[in-house]
């Protein structure tokens, strides 16, 4: 990477697409909560691409994410591990060790019916996207 380049987070659009049950452990997810298990996931996955195991503190997770507490990572951390999307090796100090499964060992655990769902989604988004200039003056 250019040290110039800022830092950016790819997201899967498999994992964007994935309709997560809203009931975990018998407790309800709200679409909010669903979004930011889904940037803590990528973040992770990202991490995950140049060493197997990762280890980043929850705080740092947050504010680089922009959502929340160490708190809410620590919540959405939880619910991944619930959803078996990670595995969590608790470690003294400020970070623990996580192991990141991949989209498609995710997508392995997914009833067939929903992979054509995804598919269908996945061929209908992979066309040319136009973004027609817009002349208006931004505001910065």
């Amino acid at each position: 990477m250019n040290e110039k380049e800022p830092p950016f987070l790819a997201i899967d659009y498999r994992i964007l697409a994935l309709d997560i049950k809203t009931d975990v452990n018998e407790k309800t997810i709200d679409s909010s909560t669903i979004l930011k298990l889904k940037l803590v996931y990528s973040y992770l996955l990202g991490l995950s691409k140049t060493c197997e195991k990762v280890y980043p503190e929850q705080t740092k997770i947050g504010k680089t994410l922009g959502i929340g507490s160490r708190q809410v990572v620590g919540r959405c951390i939880s619910l991944l591990e619930s959803l078996r999307w990670i595995s969590k090796i608790s470690r003294t100090g400020t970070s623990n060790l996580y192991t990141v499964k991949t989209v498609e060992q995710i997508l392995e655990g997914i009833p067939r019916e929903f992979k054509e769902e995804e598919k269908e989604f996945h061929d209908f988004n992979t066309g040319i996207v136009l973004i027609e200039e817009d002349n208006d003056d931004l505001p910065w």
